[in-house]
């Protein structure tokens, strides 16, 4: 049965369940409510689309699968572009949030689409290995994956990464910072914006992170200098960098690192700030769904990502590769230059809600 088929099929029960499945979560990128962090949920989007119903019927020789991605929309496209051109596999994709994929795969579990799935959050991944909604798959090309970026039981894998970032408008920053603690200076009050963790799962893993390296009362105790010093928490990635580039806002704090450098790339007066004490680098899961009926061709995606072409087109976005032997841009942090918080993903996920709550509480009204 076609995507097209089934969309029919569901109607607008599908849709009003997705809407209850994302009141549930309370958030855009990474579920276990939404797992937790529906953590990323940020996202990096660039407009969600949904072009699925308007694509060609796909070639019954080559295959097809169905393919939920969050952002960034770009890269999303460029890479199921090359797959097809390199393998003749037609893919149908959901691109949005991973806010707006997580409630999508909610509301469709009696009767389940995606064959393959990537997210910006690495909680939520790990919730659905819990569930029981992955299977199992080793890609090719993986021999030399950055460390700690593949789920030791093979379910799911970083197809790319992000650090979290102090982005800095350098035409209008009172001084260049180098820690987080830095904006809570007084020559900062009011120029400093963060995304919401209730909207970006890569924030609310922040979050999480920072406590875990710090301690509670460490870790609220910057919180608390933020926000006396005016901080403003609002939205997710793209219109808190948005936000900088205005000049609205001097800095954005635990941003996403890949829309600074594209940003400046395209000659934006920005500066990506990688704090000393360290910050958290988010590989972006992806994996195969337990449902998925295109199997075969889902592995050949999962190959295909992680290849030296799919690779330099992560690059070319200004997101870091999985591989170790792919070259970042000069204007890029590797992934074993970053300084790193000392923090467990497993702390973040089993902590990530409550932590949520208590941030929400003190700082959002």
């Amino acid at each position: 049965m076609t995507l097209r088929r089934r969309n029919l099929i569901r109607g607008t029960a599908v849709l009003a369940a997705a809407a209850l499945a994302l009141a549930a979560c309370g958030d855009p990128e990474e579920v276990d409510d939404a797992l937790d962090d529906a953590a990323d949920v940020e996202e990096d989007v660039d407009e969600p689309e949904e072009d699925m119903d308007d694509e060609p019927a796909p070639d019954e020789e080559a295959g097809s699968l169905v393919f939920y991605s969050a952002g960034p929309g770009g890269l999303a496209n460029d890479l199921v572009e090359a797959f097809t051109a390199e393998t003749g596999i037609e893919v149908e994709m959901f691109q949005s949030t991973t806010g707006d994929v997580l409630g999508r795969l909610e509301a469709e579990m009696n009767n389940p689409i995606a064959d393959i799935v990537y997210l910006a959050s690495w909680v939520p991944a790990v919730s659905y290995k819990e569930q029981g909604r992955t299977q199992p798959y080793t890609p090719a090309n993986t021999d030399d994956l950055n460390d700690g970026w593949a789920d030791e039981d093979g379910p799911f894998w970083g197809r790319d990464g992000s650090a979290l970032a102090l982005t800095v408008n350098t035409d209008i920053a009172p001084s260049m910072p180098t820690d987080w603690e830095d904006l809570a200076a007084p020559e900062w009050e009011d120029l400093v914006i963060m995304p919401d963790p209730q909207e970006s799962g890569t924030a609310r893993d922040f979050v999480a992170a920072f406590v875990d390296d710090r301690g509670e009362d460490e870790a609220f105790a910057l919180f608390d200098s933020l926000a006396d010093n005016g901080l403003a928490i609002e939205g997710p990635n793209r219109p808190a960098v948005d936000s900088v580039v205005s000049g609205t806002h001097a800095a954005v704090i635990a941003g996403v690192d890949y829309m600074g450098y594209g940003d400046a790339a395209a000659g934006e007066p920005l500066e990506v700030v990688l704090a000393e004490s360290g910050t958290i680098v988010t590989p972006r899961p992806m994996f195969i769904t337990e449902w998925a009926e295109n199997v075969d061709e889902a592995q050949a995606f999962m190959d295909f990502v992680f290849s030296d072409t799919a690779q330099q087109i992560v690059v070319d976005r200004f997101l870091m590769p999985a591989r170790t032997s792919i070259e970042v841009q000069e204007t890029m942090r590797p992934f074993d230059e970053v300084p790193l918080l000392d923090f467990d993903w497993a702390n973040v996920e089993a902590t990530g809600d409550d932590l949520l709550a208590e941030f929400v509480s003190r700082y959002i009204r």
